[in-house]
């Protein structure tokens, strides 16, 4: 197996969700052809272009 490519995801978000809430993600996922974090990624980026255009965010 080749290594992976280098990649600007350094960081990590840990959540709490109940199994019912895991399992529509994952239904979710499946039906758009993704894993969770995939979806999720694609998700946020979505939610995000909806509600503020090509603003970059805020640099923290």
């Amino acid at each position: 197996m080749a290594p992976r490519p280098p990649s600007d995801r350094n960081e990590r978000l840990n959540v709490r969700i109940a199994l019912e809430e895991m399992d529509m993600i994952q239904m979710l996922a499946d039906d758009a052809g993704l894993n969770v974090s995939d979806f999720i990624r694609s998700f946020i980026r979505t939610a995000y272009r909806e509600r503020f255009g090509d603003t970059k965010p805020k640099p923290r």
